[in-house]
This record gives structure tokens, C-alpha cells and sequence, in this order.
């Protein structure tokens, strides 16, 4: 990684410096198991994350002002309704994980390399 050379440098917020490695690294050196059940863990939580959002929108017809508060905050973009339930589903999985690094890490992987991302998981602002 090269020396910042000034300070605009030093501050500037456009480099990742890698985060996403960063936090698996972290979450290794804090617990030596290994990382594949953990990792798998933080995917259950996620999916999880997806049946507490289901359990409050479905079905459509009984939960129709929270379907369309939702349509109209994503801008009616299929697109951005999945980013936001991805990034809900994530957030759950920081929440209850017993490694939330490794969530984040995810979510900081998607935001470095947007265009390796799957397609659920990218960013609707982009």
C-alpha cells in the first residue's frame, strides 16, 4: 500500500484499504475456530432476516400500506427494493451474530468491488 504524500491524501476516503479482508482477519484472530461454520451461521442469520421481513409484509393484501411505503421509499425500483431487503437481511445478521465481522465484511465487499457483487446484493444507489 503506498505512503499517503500530503494530507488531503491522508484523509481521503476513497481508498478501502481492503476492508473486507480486514474484518474476516479480525474475526479470526478474536476466535481461532474455524471460519467456514461461522461464516454459515451469519448466512442463516441473514436468511432469517429475509422470513422476519416476509412475516411483515405477507401476505401483500393484508399488509398493503406497508407494501406500498415501501414502493414509494424505493422509488418504485424493483431493483432498489431488493438492495434494501438485502441490506435489511444483513443488518439482522450483524445484530444477533456471534461474529458480526463477518457480516459486515460482506456488506464491505459488495460496497469495494459493486461490479463482483451478486445481483441481490448490490447497491441501489449506483
Amino acid at each position: 500500500m503506498p505512503i499517503a504524500k500530503n494530507r488531503a491524501e491522508r484523509i481521503a476516503a476513497d481508498e478501502t484499504f481492503d476492508l473486507s479482508r480486514r474484518l474476516v482477519a479480525r474475526a479470526a484472530a478474536r476466535d481461532p475456530r474455524p471460519l467456514a461454520p461461522r461464516v454459515l451461521a451469519g448466512v442463516r442469520d441473514h436468511e432469517y432476516g429475509h422470513l422476519a421481513d416476509a412475516q411483515q409484509s405477507l401476505p401483500l393484501l393484508l399488509n398493503v400500506h406497508h407494501v406500498v411505503a415501501w414502493l414509494f421509499s424505493s422509488g418504485f425500483s424493483p431493483d432498489a427494493i431488493e438492495a434494501r431487503l438485502e441490506m435489511r437481511a444483513e443488518l439482522a445478521s450483524m445484530c444477533v451474530s456471534a461474529d458480526p465481522e463477518l457480516s459486515l465484511a460482506e456488506v464491505a465487499r459488495s460496497a469495494e468491488r459493486p461490479e463482483s457483487a451478486p445481483p441481490h446484493s448490490r447497491d441501489s444507489r449506483s
